[in-house]
C-alpha cells in the first residue's frame, strides 16, 4: 500500500530533493514485498510445487512489463487540459497497485489454518502435517511404515536410490519437527548461522549476475528497441512481445523444474539462451534479427531469480531460517543497480545523436551483460557440483553408520548366543 501510495504521489512532486526522496521510500516499501511473497508461498506450497507458483508469481514481472508498454503506448496519445502524460501513467499504475494491496489484505489468509477457502478437514491436515510430519505445510511427509529409508515428497515417494538434487530435499529431523510447531520467533543463533552460510553468499553473487539482463531491461527494453529504429513511441508498444516471451519461459522451465525435481541445470539452460540472445543482438546488423533475438534473451532472462528463490527454499528446512535466506536472496535486486550503471554506458555513446548511434551506443552494455551472464553459469555449476559432493559424502557417511549398527547388532546377538551356550 506505501509502495503503491508514493508511486501515485510521484505525479504531483516537485524538484530534484523530492524526487530523489520519493524514490528512496519507494526503494524502502517494495524490499520487503518479493521476499514475503515467497516467504507466504512456501506456507502453501510442497518443495516440487514451489518453483511453479514463485515462477506465476515472479513471471507477472515480465507480464506487468508488457502491460506497461501497452499502457505507456494508450496514455501518452492521450491529451489531458491539465495533467501531463507521465503524471496519468504514475496516477493510474500507483492507484492499481493501492487498489490491490487493500483488497489482498481483507482477502489473503495468514496461513492455511485461517485459510477461509480451505475446508476443516484441510486446515486440520495441515495442522496434522506440521506436528507429525516436521514441515508439513511444505507437505514433507516421512515415511509412516519404518521400511528403508524413503520418504514422501508432495505425495511421491522417494528412496536411497533417487537422484542427487532429490537428495537436497532431505527429511525434517525431530527436532526441526519440534521447530516448526513452536511457532518460535528468530534466535540470533539462526540469524548467525544464516552469515555464516558462505554457500549463500555464493548464490547470492550468481543470482545478481543471473538477474542483471532481466532488472535491467525491465527498464531499458524500450530504449534498446529504439535504437533499432523504431520511434519512441512505438518502442513502448514493441517492447510487449519480448515481456511475453519472458513470462512464458520462466513458465514453462519452472513446469519442467519441479516435474524433473532439478534446478541447478535448469537454470543454466535459461542462462545459456539468455547468452545466445544477448550474442544475437550485438551480431545481427538487421532490425528484425536483433528483434528476434532480443525475444529469445527475455525467453531465458527470467529463468534464474524464481527457481534460485525455490532451491533455496527446498534446501533449508527450519521455517525461521528459511525466511532469512529468502530475504538475504532478495538482495539480488542489487542487480538493477548493475544494471543501471551498464546501460548507462550506452546512453553517455548516444551524445544525442540518432538511433542509429544509440543502436551502437548499447553494443558495450550487452557485451558487459553478457559476461555476467557468463560468470553466473560458471557459478552456478559450481553450486550445484559442491552440494553433489557433500551429497555423496553425506551418503557415504549414514551408510557407513547403518553397516557399522548392523555389525554392532550383530555382535551382540553373536555374544549373548555364546553366553547361552556357555551356562
Amino acid at each position: 500500500l506505501g509502495w503503491g501510495a508514493l508511486t501515485l504521489s510521484q505525479a504531483f512532486i516537485k524538484g530534484r530533493g523530492s524526487l530523489i526522496t520519493t524514490r528512496l521510500l519507494i526503494g524502502a516499501f517494495e524490499a520487503g514485498f518479493y521476499p514475503t511473497a515467497l516467504a507466504y508461498l512456501t506456507a502453501f506450497y510442497p518443495p516440487f510445487d514451489l518453483a511453479v507458483r514463485i515462477a506465476l508469481f515472479y513471471g507477472q514481472y515480465a507480464v506487468a512489463g508488457a502491460f506497461s508498454g501497452v499502457i505507456a503506448y494508450a496514455i501518452f496519445r492521450i491529451e489531458h487540459p491539465t495533467l501531463k502524460s507521465w503524471q496519468l501513467l504514475f496516477l493510474i499504475e500507483g492507484g492499481a497497485t493501492c487498489l490491490v494491496a487493500l483488497f489482498a489484505w481483507a482477502w489473503l489468509p495468514k496461513g492455511p489454518e485461517s485459510a477461509w477457502f480451505l475446508t476443516a478437514e484441510e486446515r486440520a491436515l495441515f495442522r496434522r502435517c506440521r506436528v507429525v510430519d516436521g514441515v508439513g505445510v511444505k507437505g514433507w511427509t516421512a515415511q509412516g511404515d519404518g521400511e528403508g529409508t524413503g520418504y514422501r515428497v508432495n505425495g511421491r515417494c522417494h528412496d536411497e536410490d533417487d537422484t542427487e538434487s532429490q537428495r537436497m530435499v532431505a527429511v525434517p529431523s525431530a527436532g526441526d519437527v519440534e521447530e516448526e510447531a513452536s511457532g518460535r520467533l528468530v534466535t540470533w543463533r539462526e540469524i548467525v548461522e544464516t552469515v555464516r552460510d558462505w554457500k549463500l553468499w555464493f548464490l547470492l553473487l550468481c543470482n545478481i549476475c543471473a538477474s542483471i539482463p532481466s532488472t535491467a531491461f525491465s527498464v531499458f527494453l524500450p530504449l534498446v528497441v529504439e535504437g533499432m529504429g523504431y520511434s519512441a513511441l512505438q518502442a513502448n508498444l514493441m517492447s510487449v512481445p519480448p515481456f511475453v516471451f519472458g513470462a512464458l519461459g520462466v513458465y514453462l522451465f519452472a513446469l519442467s523444474s519441479d516435474r524433473r525435481q532439478e534446478r541447478g541445470y535448469h537454470i543454466m539452460a535459461g542462462l545459456a539462451i539468455s547468452a545466445v540472445g544477448l550474442a544475437g543482438i550485438v551480431l545481427t546488423t538487421s532490425p528484425s534479427g536483433k528483434y528476434m533475438a532480443l525475444c529469445i534473451l527475455l525467453f531465458g532472462s527470467y529463468v534464474p531469480p524464481p527457481l534460485t528463490a525455490a532451491w533455496l527454499s527446498n534446501t533449508t528446512r527450519s521455517p525461521n531460517k528459511r525466511a532469512l535466506v529468502l530475504g538475504v536472496n532478495g538482495w539480488g535486486n542489487l542487480a538493477g543497480v548493475i544494471g543501471s550503471w551498464v546501460f548507462r554506458i550506452g546512453s553517455e555513446h548516444d551524445g544525442g545523436h540518432g538511433q542509429e548511434k544509440r543502436g551502437d551506443g548499447y553494443r558495450e552494455p550487452l557485451l558487459i551483460t553478457f559476461g555476467f551472464v557468463g560468470m553466473a553459469i560458471m557459478g552456478y555449476w559450481a553450486y550445484t557440483e559442491v552440494l553433489r559432493w557433500e551429497n555423496r559424502r553425506t551418503g557415504e557417511a549414514e551408510a557407513g553408520k547403518m553397516v557399522e549398527e548392523s555389525s554392532r547388532k550383530r555382535d551382540s546377538k553373536n555374544g549373548c548366543r555364546i553366553m547361552d551356550g556357555g551356562s
